[in-house]
């Protein structure tokens, strides 16, 4: 029997009295269902092997699959820590170089006063 593209084989002990499932349609809407929720956690897990690096075309299981993504999850967040650090020490370094940079030049603009006022 093929319900919405999917197809749904009844087991031999399928009877139209089931205490689970007594009405036959209830039973194949349920086959369906659990159908297409493991095919998303398939395609969920074809999706994460093709986003990790270390991962791509390499034969894995599931659980090895995961523990691999919560590694590279953690390296991700170790790398955005040190770059953010870095930013934060070039930011403070940007604002003292301005700070330097303000006090020549009212150096420079001070010396040109003098200098002016001296000819």
């Amino acid at each position: 029997m093929t319900i919405n593209k999917l197809t749904v084989s009844l087991p031999d002990w399928f009877a139209a009295d089931t205490i689970l499932f007594r009405n036959k349609s209830l039973f194949l809407i349920h086959i369906q269902s659990e159908q297409k929720r493991r095919a998303q956690i398939k395609d969920g897990f074809e999706d994460l092997r093709t986003e990790l690096p270390a991962c791509l075309n390499k034969k894995m299981s599931k659980v090895t699959l995961l523990h691999r993504t919560v590694q590279h999850i953690q390296h991700l967040k170790s790398t955005q820590m040190t770059i953010l650090a870095e930013l934060e020490r070039l930011v403070q370094e940007n604002e003292q170089l301005r700070t330097f940079q303000q006090g020549v030049l009212q150096k420079q603009a001070l010396e040109n006063m003098y200098s002016i006022g001296n000819i």
